[in-house]
């Protein structure tokens, strides 16, 4: 499964305004060119993963083969405005709000459900159940790359560039990881009401944490300074000269070996209900709050609404729209093919508007054997 989006870029706006030939030198054509970027920056967000091998047995399940990946990057309006507008002379462009976060986790999960027999729940709902989960973590990956004082300036005669960035990781080098541990527990409750009414409560990767024996922090600072003679003639400049130049160059890298550090595993709460308005059809309703962590913060609810439409059993059709979350609003929709012993369930959908406006893809996949 993947989810990938973001909060600017369109198809509709890549097509007509990217690459449908606008002349950008009539007035104001710039300005309405690059206003579709927020000013805090182009944010392009991921979240995927895949599992290859989950076995449920009875009232046991176990997931073995599992990756999890969650992506977040922001590259700052003021790139867009250099590559568009050029530097202006004695107005720097400040580049500093450039940044990425990555995690990929590899779990390693254990789960148990059954039915409860609860006498105080027996005039008031059909079937209860209760279920929990543990998630063993391994951590394969955590990068957090940030600019600090990251500057672009020209004067008539010359190029200044000068910045820091901080690059914290998991990787020593790009050969040598070091992997993290950790765990997370899910806890879920489920009501039948009655044949038309249920209701769910779950809790995911509750407590999750990853623990990294040790991590590497990299600065790279550098100061660059070029003639405006210089510009002009580095394209036939020889390998000596280019060796010349780049030694006027003050470039200061540093690597440390940090102490062990903890990132809090993204969990999220998700109440469910769902209503069978006839056997053909039942409508879903879903509550989805992403709860704090290193990688996803301030993130608004998630309200989604769906169809079950089941025609026939072997071939029942999925559609859903929500709104909140990463991606404010989304569509999607599925089917899944019941063959016996055989279900292939296959779902796709956009983020952030529809067709042309859409500012992002998600797609779902799953193969499953019962027997």
């Amino acid at each position: 499964r993947g989810d990938i989006g973001n909060n600017a870029l369109y198809p509709d706006w890549i097509n007509n305004q990217l690459f449908g030939g606008i002349d950008l030198q009539e007035p104001g054509a710039k300005d309405n060119f690059l206003a579709i970027f927020p000013s805090a920056g182009l944010d392009i967000n991921f979240q995927g993963g895949g599992s290859w091998l989950d076995v449920g047995m009875g009232n046991f399940a176990i997931s073995m083969v599992q990756l999890q990946v969650f992506t977040s990057a922001n590259v700052p309006t003021a790139i867009m405005d250099v590559i568009f507008n050029g530097v202006q002379f004695d107005q720097p462009q400040d580049l500093s709000d450039l940044s990425l976060d990555l995690l990929a986790v590899a779990p390693l999960s254990l789960a148990y459900g059954r039915q409860l027999q609860i006498p105080a729940l027996v005039d008031r709902v059909d079937r209860f159940y209760a279920g929990a989960g543990v998630n063993v973590l391994l951590g394969l990956t955590d990068i957090h790359l940030e600019s600090k004082k990251l500057m672009l300036s020209t004067t008539s005669d010359s190029l200044f560039i000068e910045g820091e960035q901080i690059l914290v990781s998991n990787f020593k080098d790009y050969k040598s990881p070091v992997l993290g541990q950790g765990f997370s527990l899910d806890v879920g409750i489920a009501a039948d009401i009655n044949q038309q009414l249920s209701v769910s409560l779950a809790l995911q990767n509750l407590l999750g944490s990853l623990t990294w024996p040790e991590t590497f922090r990299k600065t790279h600072k550098f100061s660059i300074s070029l003639l405006s003679a210089e510009l002009e003639n580095i394209a036939d400049y020889s390998s000596a000269e280019m060796d010349s130049l780049q030694k006027s160059f003050t470039i200061l890298d540093t690597t440390y070996a940090g102490v062990s550090s903890n990132t809090t595993y993204p969990a999220q709460l998700v109440l469910g209900g769902a209503y069978s308005v006839s056997p053909a059809l039942t409508i879903d309703v879903t509550l989805r709050q992403n709860l704090d962590n290193d990688y996803f913060t301030g993130v608004d609810p998630q309200i989604s609404v769906g169809l079950e439409i089941a025609q026939t059993p072997i071939f029942p059709i999925y559609l859903g729209v929500s709104i909140g979350g990463f991606h404010g609003f989304s569509w999607g929709g599925g089917f899944s093919l019941n063959l016996g012993g055989f279900q292939w369930n296959i779902g796709f959908g956009e983020n952030g508007g529809f067709l042309e406006d859409a500012k992002g893809l998600r797609l779902a996949t799953e193969l499953r054997l019962v027997f």
